[in-house]
């Protein structure tokens, strides 16, 4: 039978942990810091250094593709690198049809090798203003950029469905969820605003304006786990944005984003089953661990 949920602390001091990912592949969760310019890698409960980044890239969204590499969305130095394992840079990509990027913030992959990343725009002054300037971006497997979306309020968390039709996208300005359904092409054909957010902040008043969805994960069944940025909480929605539930954190009001691993099944009928959410949380700089029963 599966344990019952419980909370653990994998790891602290970490320096504005973000864009967990679980590698299946791999057997292990990589992510990245923020303020630490480097991706983690953690198995076992062990952390190591995957590999650094140069100073002032400050790295929020990672991604693993087929082969194994990865795509980091670096926010401050505006650009969105392919790196081998070791750290080779092998790619980078800094602006749409001349226009330079304004702070790529988050990434996910396609089943094709392609990359769906959301650039946000300035962590201040646009969130203070609600300047609609953000955009996100699908780069295919041969190297084509398309702008599939622009004028969005700080486009944060970007998911895609298990099927590869539906994008998700955390408008963080305005706290509220973004679905897109694409045809097979992977042009968007229609966009909805699932669901705006409670506004019920956590943090001190003059920060409340950063309240809002940060990332988020799509699990094989299609749910999506999001985090609540300055609600000190996880958010589980069904496919289709409607709210399921939600997770308090035990401790800190920032989360940033969630992975989560394949689904263990117990039962012919599916009724039991088991999973596990990893966390990463910005105020005390810190990886939670939540296995769910």
């Amino acid at each position: 039978m599966p344990d019952a949920p419980r909370w653990s602390l994998v790891s602290d001091h970490l320096q504005f942990p973000e864009s967990p990912v679980w590698s299946q592949r791999d057997g292990c969760l990589y992510l990245v810091e923020w303020m630490g310019d480097q991706t983690l890698k953690f198995r076992s409960g062990r952390r190591e250094t995957l590999f650094r980044l140069p100073a002032g890239s400050g790295p929020s969204g990672l991604c693993q593709v087929p082969d194994g590499s990865f795509w980091v969305c670096q926010f401050s130095s505006r650009e969105v690198v392919h790196y081998t394992v070791q750290g080779e840079r092998l790619q980078a990509i800094a602006d749409y049809e001349g226009a330079p990027f304004r702070g790529p913030c988050d990434i996910t992959a396609d089943q094709n090798g392609g990359i769906y990343f959301t650039d946000s725009g300035d962590f201040e002054e646009d969130w203070r203003s609600g300047r609609p300037v953000g955009a996100i971006y699908h780069l295919n497997p041969d190297g084509g950029l398309i702008q599939l979306d622009h004028d969005l309020c700080y486009p944060n968390g970007i998911g895609i469905s298990p099927d590869g039709r539906t994008l998700y996208v955390n408008e963080h300005r305005c706290n509220r969820l973004l679905i897109y359904q694409m045809d097979a092409d992977g042009q968007i054909v229609e966009k909805r605003i699932a669901n705006t957010f409670d506004r019920d902040c956590l943090l001190e008043q003059e920060s409340c304006f950063e309240l809002g969805p940060d990332g988020l994960c799509v699990m094989e069944n299609g749910e999506i786990w999001l985090a609540h940025y300055g609600g000190g909480k996880l958010i589980r929605l069904s496919p289709m944005g409607e709210i399921l539930g939600f997770l308090y954190l035990p401790r800190g009001r920032m989360p940033t984003s969630v992975a989560v691993t394949p689904i263990e099944r117990y039962s012919s009928d599916s009724t039991l089953y088991r999973y596990t959410l990893y966390i990463t949380e910005a105020e005390f700089g810190v990886l939670y661990q939540f296995e769910l029963g």
